[in-house]
């Protein structure tokens, strides 16, 4: 039964990050021959009493695809600055 729980447990395999360090994009693989691909961005906020907080929060994440290469393949066409990083 532990095998089985753990080939559905979802897999970052592959993260590139934008050339300023402010965003980037990671693929997964979700364990059933199913891939995806979200993007993040790098933000910035002040906390009262704690000072300045940075945290990474999703702008993008794409549908399910059957093979990783069609999961990286849209992605470059839907995140204009990855083209540039690859």
């Amino acid at each position: 039964m532990r095998e089985l729980e753990r080939s559905r447990l979802k897999t970052c395999i592959k993260a590139i990050g934008r050339a300023d360090g402010k965003a980037r994009v990671t693929f997964v693989d979700h364990g059933n021959g199913l891939y995806s691909f979200g993007e993040e961005q790098l933000l910035e906020d002040e906390v009262p009493g704690f000072g300045p907080y940075s945290y990474w929060s999703p702008t993008y994440e794409s549908g399910l695809y059957a093979e990783f290469a069609m999961a990286e393949r849209e992605a470059k066409v839907i995140i204009e600055w990855l083209v540039e990083a690859i």
